[in-house]
């Protein structure tokens, strides 16, 4: 009987030193309802109602949320104006990227209530962007 008794104890700290690392595998969420998986941390899915896309040329499309997403720009664009679903309390950070070959003229600037493109005039280009609230924002 001591034999099991010992075998027992061994598995059950086993068990036990290894429940931390089953949690992390597993992942767990945190606050801001991203979930943390060990040290890797993802965005929750997209899904939240995307900003608003308006003056972006006819029949515009947009995947994504107001932290980041992928517009597509419609039929002789010439920019575009990105409303976030919810404006930020400050102006956030936010990284825009063209995709493909550079536009004569590509830029963009940003308000706590939206993006604004302006670009070289052309025809279902690709956009990314990301977004970040400024620290109490």
């Amino acid at each position: 009987m001591r034999m099991r008794e010992r075998l027992l104890a061994g598995v059950a700290a086993v068990a036990l030193a290894l429940a931390p690392v089953a949690a992390m595998a597993q992942g767990f969420t945190l606050p801001d309802g991203s979930v943390s998986q060990g040290k890797l941390i993802s965005v929750p899915a997209l899904g939240k109602t995307p900003p608003v896309l308006t003056a972006c040329g006819t029949t515009p499309a947009i995947v994504g949320d107001d932290k980041q997403g992928i517009i597509t720009l419609g039929t002789t664009a010439t920019g575009c104006v990105i409303t976030f679903a919810a404006p930020y309390t400050a102006v956030p950070n936010c990284l825009v990227v063209w995709q493909g070959t550079p536009l004569a003229a590509q830029n963009w600037t940003t308000t706590a209530a939206a993006i604004t493109l302006v670009q070289t005039s052309t025809t279902n280009n690709k956009v990314n962007y990301f977004c970040l609230g400024q620290t109490g924002g």
